[in-house]
């Protein structure tokens, strides 16, 4: 893969991980899901002391009532970071990560809705720009990519670690500084919430995994012509055209399982998906048409391939990892 196609990865997934935060109906900033349990960050001057009605609004549209941690959080404005939590198991999320001194200059993504309160700044925004400055009290100073009000709480991505390194909190005022702001690094939520080391360790390897799994995707050595599922094993066999015309009913079980996939069932995630398929595949895929009988039309294309639908199951897996519908799905291929 190459590195502009690894940084739209990186952006797609970052983009899907990151949440808009609002406070007794009213948007107030920016947040992003660190684990899948449904641990959340934002900045905690987006929230007040003690807020009665905290929802988080995903990309998708989806909205969840979510609790702040106070005994996790850092209320003091040194760092100013609120954890948050919603009874909801989140289909993305991202890996947090420390940076030093040697890393200052290097690349960096800061994702988020500044003015998201408007209508015309209802979609979410990537600001590219390099760190500039790891200040002493633990703040990075960033120029160009903190652009104002409901910016704050949204995550810093550096492309050299792979990993958020910094929450936003605030621009400098224009009398000190023009168009450069700061985040806060990790390191005191870190050591006031130490479980969150083994957490993070495994939604980093996750990550690293997915990665690496795109980096093969274009390695020549790498062959698509028998695609398998990774840790299952349902042979191409019963995936199948040949089996579902004996098994009709498992096949339509098989779609409505597939349309409960939230990278399924999103629109603009669909085509995601279908682009990542093999050109043969995509190519023939059907336009997009009412949710259920698009997903009719996307299994009979794959069905039309050898490994198709394998190859489409495991690309949703790629994205719904760790949810319980991708859960679901492997139980009822299992049984198949």
């Amino acid at each position: 893969m190459t590195d502009e196609a690894l940084k739209k990865r990186i952006h797609s997934e970052m983009a899907n991980a990151t949440v808009k935060i609002l406070v007794a109906d009213e948007f107030q900033g920016t947040g992003f899901f660190i684990t899948p349990d449904g641990y959340a960050l934002t900045a905690y001057h987006c929230i007040g002391a003690y807020p009665p009605d905290i929802i988080i609004e995903t990309r998708f549209g989806d909205r969840f009532n979510a609790e702040l941690s106070y005994a996790k959080s850092l209320k003091h404005n040194d760092y100013d970071i609120a954890v948050l939590k919603v009874n909801h198991n989140a289909a993305h999320c991202v890996p947090l990560g420390t940076i030093s001194n040697r890393h200052v200059t290097d690349e960096i993504v800061a994702i988020g809705y500044p003015a998201g309160d408007k209508p015309e700044h209802k979609d979410i925004g990537y600001f590219f720009s390099n760190s500039s400055q790891i200040r002493s009290d633990k703040k990075i100073q960033i120029p160009d990519a903190i652009k104002g009000r409901g910016q704050s709480g949204g995550p810093v991505y550096h492309y050299a670690t792979q990993r958020v390194i910094g929450l936003v909190l605030a621009g400098y005022k224009f009398d000190v500084l023009m168009d450069t702001g700061l985040a806060v690094r990790f390191d005191a939520l870190f050591e006031k919430w130490p479980e969150l080391e083994i957490m993070n360790n495994q939604v980093a390897q996750s990550w690293d995994k997915r990665l690496a799994q795109d980096d093969d995707s274009d390695n020549p050595t790498t062959s698509h012509e028998n695609p398998t599922i990774s840790n299952n094993p349902v042979t191409e066999k019963v995936l199948s055209r040949a089996f579902f015309n004996h098994h009709p009913q498992q096949k339509r079980q098989l779609i409505n399982a597939l349309l409960d996939c939230p990278s399924m069932k999103d629109n603009q995630l669909r085509n995601t998906v279908l682009q990542e398929l093999r050109p043969e595949i995509s190519e023939n895929m059907p336009s997009r048409s009412q949710s259920k009988h698009h997903i009719v039309k996307i299994v009979d294309t794959c069905l039309n391939f050898s490994g198709g639908l394998a190859e489409l199951i495991d690309t949703i897996r790629f994205f719904d990892e760790n949810t319980q519908q991708m859960q679901a799905l492997d139980a009822l291929i299992r049984q198949l």
